[in-house]
């Protein structure tokens, strides 16, 4: 990301200055070797502190990546006519500077982090399970009850049976 960032800020000067068109290729390579690279790296992150849920994990952040490419879109024409193209960039690569410092944050905090989650889908799925236990043991005792509900039902049937007998015989 750093180095991504480093090659984002000038490339906004390089197009302002009407420089060779190399420069502004060799830019645009390395800002998109960069970002891809991250953005594959932190989707990677993402499965791995939502090892539970990672399609939802990956699908939130192609929805805020999305969302936030829209915004973006709408409101660069603008920012590029009133700031002009190298206060643009260098605007945008202070805020990505910016939002590398949560990097950081998760770098320190995010194993703690993970290892609660893990804890308290560990909890769940423990208490889902004696959940189910229950569920099932009262199952089991309620076919147990009306097993032997039939069983008297076919007993006293017998005995009726039993009793008619002698009247058909008759």
């Amino acid at each position: 990301m750093a180095i991504g960032v480093v090659a984002f800020i000038p490339y906004g000067w390089v197009l302002q200055q009407r420089v060779h068109l190399a420069a502004p290729l060799v830019l645009q390579f390395i800002i998109g070797f960069c970002f891809v690279a991250a953005l594959n790296c932190l989707n990677t992150l993402l499965v791995d502190l939502f090892p539970d849920k990672p399609a939802t994990a990956a699908s939130a952040c192609n929805l805020v990546r999305c969302c936030l490419g829209a915004v973006g879109a709408a409101v660069i024409s603008q920012m590029l006519s009133g700031m002009g193209w190298g206060w643009c960039f260098f605007f945008l690569g202070l805020a990505m500077t910016a939002g590398m410092g949560l990097l950081w944050v998760e770098n320190v905090y995010g194993m703690g982090w993970r290892e609660k989650r893990l804890l308290k889908i560990e909890q769940k799925m423990e208490k889902d399970a004696r959940a189910a236990e229950i569920q099932i043991e009262g199952k089991a005792d309620g076919r147990e009850q009306k097993d032997t509900n039939v069983q008297e039902l076919v007993a006293g049937a017998n005995d009726a049976n039993v009793a008619e007998e002698p009247r058909r015989t008759e």
